[in-house]
């Protein structure tokens, strides 16, 4: 089974969704403005970032699964 893209490649190669393609390249810039590294360091930071978040995924699922939600009256909670 191949692996599935990250967060970054879907923002990267995602033609169905265009406003969020320049969403990785804009926070990369401003990283690279804040830090003063080379843009390629910042990329790959951030990109190891977002592959980290992405393998916990599921066990933070997995937790906050495991405490029901249960249905809200439409008066609110309590009601």
């Amino acid at each position: 089974m191949p692996t599935p893209p990250t967060l970054l490649d879907r923002a990267l190669h995602a033609p169905a969704d265009p406003p969020l393609a320049p969403l990785p390249h804009l926070v990369v810039a401003r990283l690279t403005e804040a830090s003063g590294r080379p843009r390629w360091e910042e990329f790959l930071a951030l990109d190891e970032l977002l592959e980290r978040l992405g393998a916990a995924a599921d066990a933070r699922l997995a937790f906050q699964a495991s405490f029901p939600v249960g249905s809200v009256s439409p008066g609110g909670p309590g009601r």
